[in-house]
């Protein structure tokens, strides 16, 4: 996915606005936005620690140091 979000940003599509793209308008675009696509309380949710800031250069979503799933490390 990080390909991806590289991508629309080589396109003139802003930082956010490419990982809003990968996340919640995927989620509504399948209609399940009640249970995915953003960090909320009774949502499912699996989560990249990243080393760097994404809105500032894009490509640092490709630093993963850490992966929760089901609210576990692996």
């Amino acid at each position: 996915m990080a390909r991806e979000l590289e991508l629309l940003v080589g396109n003139g599509v802003s930082e956010m606005e490419a990982i809003t793209i990968g996340t919640s308008n995927n989620a509504k675009v399948l209609k399940w936005e009640h249970e995915i696509g953003t960090v909320e309380a009774n949502k499912f949710a699996d989560l990249l620690v990243i080393d760097g800031d994404p809105l500032a250069d894009i490509e640092n979503l490709r630093k993963v140091v850490a992966v929760y799933k089901g609210g576990e490390k692996v």
